[in-house]
Protein backbone atom coordinates (compact mmCIF):
# COMPACT_ATOMS: atom_id res chain seq x y z
CA UNK A 1 0.00 0.00 0.00
CA UNK A 2 1.12 3.39 -0.79
CA UNK A 3 0.25 6.71 1.32
CA UNK A 4 0.62 10.32 0.12
CA UNK A 5 -0.32 13.60 0.53
CA UNK A 6 -0.65 16.47 -2.17
CA UNK A 7 1.72 18.25 0.07
CA UNK A 8 4.35 15.69 0.77
CA UNK A 9 7.06 15.44 -2.00
CA UNK A 10 7.81 11.76 -0.69
CA UNK A 11 5.25 8.82 -0.71
CA UNK A 12 4.82 6.77 2.12
CA UNK A 13 5.18 2.91 1.16
CA UNK A 14 3.58 0.81 3.98
CA UNK A 15 4.73 -2.56 3.20
CA UNK A 16 8.16 -1.78 2.18
CA UNK A 17 11.14 -3.61 3.41
CA UNK A 18 11.53 -0.91 5.81
CA UNK A 19 9.11 0.40 8.11
CA UNK A 20 7.67 4.02 7.35
CA UNK A 21 8.51 6.05 10.19
CA UNK A 22 7.54 10.28 9.56
CA UNK A 23 9.07 12.61 11.86
CA UNK A 24 7.48 16.00 12.11
CA UNK A 25 9.30 18.54 14.24
CA UNK A 26 7.24 21.32 13.85
CA UNK A 27 4.37 21.06 16.16
CA UNK A 28 1.52 23.18 14.00
CA UNK A 29 2.50 20.86 11.19
CA UNK A 30 1.99 17.87 13.21
CA UNK A 31 -0.91 18.77 14.89
CA UNK A 32 -2.70 19.08 11.94
CA UNK A 33 -1.34 16.05 9.88
CA UNK A 34 -2.85 14.21 12.92
CA UNK A 35 -5.76 16.14 12.66
CA UNK A 36 -6.18 15.70 9.11
CA UNK A 37 -5.36 11.97 9.47
CA UNK A 38 -8.36 11.39 12.15
CA UNK A 39 -10.99 13.23 10.10
CA UNK A 40 -9.97 11.18 6.83
CA UNK A 41 -9.95 7.84 8.15
CA UNK A 42 -13.73 8.45 9.78
CA UNK A 43 -14.57 10.69 6.57
CA UNK A 44 -12.96 9.74 3.82
CA UNK A 45 -12.49 13.21 2.50
CA UNK A 46 -9.33 15.02 3.09
CA UNK A 47 -5.97 15.73 0.95
CA UNK A 48 -4.49 12.10 2.08
CA UNK A 49 -4.33 8.98 -0.83
CA UNK A 50 -3.97 5.76 -0.37
CA UNK A 51 -3.26 3.33 -3.12
CA UNK A 52 -2.52 -0.25 -3.93
CA UNK A 53 -1.41 -1.12 -7.40
CA UNK A 54 -2.74 1.46 -8.65
CA UNK A 55 -5.93 1.70 -8.00
CA UNK A 56 -6.86 4.16 -5.28
CA UNK A 57 -8.61 3.07 -1.39
CA UNK A 58 -11.39 4.26 -0.01
CA UNK A 59 -9.65 6.00 3.63
CA UNK A 60 -12.75 5.34 5.76
CA UNK A 61 -12.65 1.70 4.85
CA UNK A 62 -9.36 0.56 4.71
CA UNK A 63 -7.11 3.22 6.82
CA UNK A 64 -6.82 3.49 10.69
CA UNK A 65 -5.96 6.33 12.52
CA UNK A 66 -4.30 5.51 15.65
CA UNK A 67 -3.79 8.14 18.44
CA UNK A 68 -3.00 6.23 21.96
CA UNK A 69 -2.58 2.53 22.88
CA UNK A 70 -5.94 3.32 24.71
CA UNK A 71 -7.43 3.23 21.12
CA UNK A 72 -6.80 -0.02 20.28
CA UNK A 73 -9.41 -2.00 21.30
CA UNK A 74 -10.49 -5.51 20.01
CA UNK A 75 -14.05 -4.98 21.66
CA UNK A 76 -14.96 -2.00 18.70
CA UNK A 77 -18.25 -2.42 17.48
CA UNK A 78 -17.47 -2.88 13.87
CA UNK A 79 -14.66 -5.73 14.80
CA UNK A 80 -17.42 -7.54 16.99
CA UNK A 81 -19.75 -7.38 14.09
CA UNK A 82 -17.34 -8.82 11.66
CA UNK A 83 -16.87 -11.51 14.18
CA UNK A 84 -20.16 -12.74 14.67
CA UNK A 85 -21.11 -12.48 11.43
CA UNK A 86 -17.75 -14.59 10.66
CA UNK A 87 -18.98 -17.00 13.02
CA UNK A 88 -22.32 -17.21 12.12
CA UNK A 89 -21.32 -18.25 8.42
CA UNK A 90 -19.15 -20.63 10.14
CA UNK A 91 -21.43 -22.17 11.67
CA UNK A 92 -24.19 -22.86 8.53
CA UNK A 93 -20.97 -24.47 6.25
CA UNK A 94 -20.90 -28.11 5.25
CA UNK A 95 -18.07 -28.48 8.20
CA UNK A 96 -20.28 -27.12 11.03
CA UNK A 97 -23.68 -27.35 9.63
CA UNK A 98 -24.71 -30.91 11.15
CA UNK A 99 -23.82 -29.90 14.78
CA UNK A 100 -25.34 -26.56 14.06
CA UNK A 101 -28.86 -28.41 13.45
CA UNK A 102 -27.73 -30.81 16.39
CA UNK A 103 -27.20 -27.99 19.10
CA UNK A 104 -30.48 -25.86 18.01
CA UNK A 105 -32.73 -28.99 18.50
CA UNK A 106 -30.96 -29.86 21.75
CA UNK A 107 -32.12 -26.12 22.44
CA UNK A 108 -35.87 -26.42 21.43
CA UNK A 109 -35.95 -29.81 23.60
CA UNK A 110 -34.61 -28.47 26.44
CA UNK A 111 -37.17 -25.38 25.88
CA UNK A 112 -39.57 -27.95 25.44
CA UNK A 113 -38.85 -29.56 28.89
CA UNK A 114 -38.31 -26.29 30.76
CA UNK A 115 -41.60 -25.27 29.75
CA UNK A 116 -43.90 -27.83 29.90
CA UNK A 117 -44.56 -27.70 33.94
CA UNK A 118 -45.10 -24.30 33.55
CA UNK A 119 -48.69 -23.25 33.98
CA UNK A 120 -48.87 -20.09 31.52
CA UNK A 121 -49.37 -19.80 27.73
CA UNK A 122 -45.28 -20.12 26.72
CA UNK A 123 -43.60 -20.02 23.47
CA UNK A 124 -40.68 -19.83 21.51
CA UNK A 125 -39.24 -19.64 18.03
CA UNK A 126 -38.17 -22.56 16.71
CA UNK A 127 -35.91 -20.90 14.33
CA UNK A 128 -32.77 -20.57 16.17
CA UNK A 129 -30.73 -17.40 15.70
CA UNK A 130 -27.26 -18.70 15.82
CA UNK A 131 -25.79 -14.70 16.15
CA UNK A 132 -27.75 -14.50 19.01
CA UNK A 133 -27.00 -17.66 20.28
CA UNK A 134 -22.97 -16.47 20.02
CA UNK A 135 -24.11 -13.10 21.75
CA UNK A 136 -25.79 -14.61 25.04
CA UNK A 137 -22.31 -16.60 24.80
CA UNK A 138 -20.37 -12.95 24.53
CA UNK A 139 -18.20 -14.47 22.20
CA UNK A 140 -15.91 -11.59 21.53
CA UNK A 141 -11.87 -11.40 21.01
CA UNK A 142 -9.94 -11.46 24.11
CA UNK A 143 -7.15 -8.90 25.05
CA UNK A 144 -4.03 -10.38 24.94
CA UNK A 145 -0.38 -9.40 25.32
CA UNK A 146 1.83 -8.17 27.27
CA UNK A 147 3.92 -5.68 24.78
CA UNK A 148 2.88 -2.89 23.45
CA UNK A 149 4.33 -4.25 20.48
CA UNK A 150 2.86 -7.43 20.86
CA UNK A 151 -0.97 -6.05 21.41
CA UNK A 152 0.00 -3.42 18.02
CA UNK A 153 0.41 -6.79 15.81
CA UNK A 154 -2.83 -8.86 17.19
CA UNK A 155 -4.67 -5.35 16.87
CA UNK A 156 -3.48 -5.34 13.47
CA UNK A 157 -3.95 -8.95 12.45
CA UNK A 158 -7.95 -8.92 13.92
CA UNK A 159 -8.54 -6.15 11.40
CA UNK A 160 -6.72 -7.27 8.63
CA UNK A 161 -8.73 -10.93 8.88
CA UNK A 162 -12.15 -9.29 10.03
CA UNK A 163 -12.54 -6.26 7.98
CA UNK A 164 -10.27 -6.94 5.12
CA UNK A 165 -6.75 -5.31 4.68
CA UNK A 166 -6.11 -2.09 6.71
CA UNK A 167 -3.55 0.38 6.60
CA UNK A 168 -2.42 1.81 9.97
CA UNK A 169 -0.74 4.87 11.26
CA UNK A 170 0.31 5.02 14.80
CA UNK A 171 0.95 8.12 16.71
CA UNK A 172 3.62 8.23 19.65
CA UNK A 173 3.77 4.21 19.75
CA UNK A 174 7.76 3.94 18.70
CA UNK A 175 8.21 6.35 21.84
CA UNK A 176 6.67 3.85 23.87
CA UNK A 177 8.36 0.79 22.94
CA UNK A 178 11.52 -0.52 24.07
CA UNK A 179 14.84 0.07 21.43
CA UNK A 180 15.62 -3.35 21.88
CA UNK A 181 12.00 -4.42 21.11
CA UNK A 182 11.27 -2.76 17.66
CA UNK A 183 13.75 -5.23 15.46
CA UNK A 184 11.73 -8.18 16.32
CA UNK A 185 8.17 -6.31 16.09
CA UNK A 186 9.18 -5.24 12.84
CA UNK A 187 10.28 -8.41 11.73
CA UNK A 188 6.96 -10.34 12.59
CA UNK A 189 4.68 -7.29 11.07
CA UNK A 190 6.48 -7.89 8.34
CA UNK A 191 5.70 -11.55 8.21
CA UNK A 192 1.78 -10.97 8.77
CA UNK A 193 2.22 -8.46 5.97
CA UNK A 194 0.62 -5.89 7.97
CA UNK A 195 0.39 -2.52 6.13
CA UNK A 196 1.41 0.44 9.00
CA UNK A 197 2.97 3.89 9.33
CA UNK A 198 3.89 5.36 12.70
CA UNK A 199 3.99 9.22 13.45
CA UNK A 200 6.24 11.06 15.78
CA UNK A 201 7.56 14.12 17.04
CA UNK A 202 11.17 14.41 16.55
CA UNK A 203 13.21 11.01 16.46
CA UNK A 204 17.02 10.82 17.41
CA UNK A 205 17.51 7.00 17.67
CA UNK A 206 16.11 5.56 14.42
CA UNK A 207 17.69 1.82 13.68
CA UNK A 208 18.34 0.58 9.90
CA UNK A 209 14.83 -1.27 9.93
CA UNK A 210 12.50 2.13 9.69
CA UNK A 211 12.89 4.26 6.65
CA UNK A 212 12.65 8.19 8.35
CA UNK A 213 10.78 10.60 6.53
CA UNK A 214 11.39 14.15 8.49
CA UNK A 215 9.47 17.61 8.26
CA UNK A 216 11.54 20.26 10.10
CA UNK A 217 10.97 23.00 11.80
CA UNK A 218 11.44 25.48 8.72
CA UNK A 219 9.18 22.72 6.97
CA UNK A 220 11.50 21.49 4.98
CA UNK A 221 11.24 17.72 3.58
CA UNK A 222 14.26 15.74 4.55
CA UNK A 223 14.28 11.88 3.37
CA UNK A 224 16.64 9.37 1.40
Amino acid sequence: MKLVHQDWEKAVILNDEKVPLISIENPQCLYHTLKELEEESRTGIGNFVLSEDSQILDMKKRFLFVASPWDMDLNDRKLTTKLLLRLTGEAQNEIYERKSEELCSAIQNWLEELTMDMPLPVTYDLDVDLEALLKAFHVHLEEQGESLAEKMLIFMKSWDILCGETAFAFYGFRNLMAPEERPLFYENAKEENLNFVLLEGPCHDTIKAEDLFIIDKDLCQIFE
